[in-house]
């Protein structure tokens, strides 16, 4: 896990792998509800609670040959992950 968030009694979870965990609360204890994919890398969040929706920075990658893989030059974007 890379970032926590919480919004309307549910909580949220992104990691780098491309995944964004989701939890609520059920009788009193914390309950997985969802994994959501992401784009790789994408595990930086921020929640946006006037429209309910979660905001993911990240990028494409060059294959990592040795530490953590760098960013593509030019492709920057922001995921936006909202109910349906």
């Amino acid at each position: 896990m890379d970032a926590t968030a919480f919004h309307e009694g549910q909580a949220f979870a992104s990691c780098r792998d491309g995944s964004l965990t989701v939890g609520g609360l059920k009788n009193g204890k914390l309950e997985l509800k969802e994994t959501v994919k992401t784009p790789e890398g994408a595990r930086t969040m921020t929640v946006d609670h006037g429209n309910h929706r979660l905001f993911l920075p990240t990028a494409e990658f060059e294959p990592a040959t040795t530490g953590r893989p760098k960013a593509k030059p030019g492709t920057f974007m922001i995921v936006f992950v909202e109910r349906q």
